[in-house]
């Protein structure tokens, strides 16, 4: 499978943490979506995750590597 453009992956793989959407999170991530890719503010998936309190996306992107 062919990565997600960098734009899309960045948008998509940010806001899936923020919406707490782990089904989303997950088929990005098989994607190939970078999970250390910050946003505007510095932030990766997994920080935002976290302030969130959304755990299950916070190990799935654990798992996937993100620091």
């Amino acid at each position: 499978m062919n990565p997600l453009p960098a734009t899309l992956a960045t948008t998509l793989a940010v806001f899936a943490p923020r919406l707490n959407h782990v089904d989303a999170a997950r088929v990005l991530i098989e994607a190939g979506a970078d999970v250390e890719l910050a946003d505007g503010d510095g932030l990766t998936p997994r920080q935002h995750a976290h302030r969130r309190g959304h755990a299950a996306i916070e190990r799935l992107l654990a798992d996937a590597g993100a620091q």
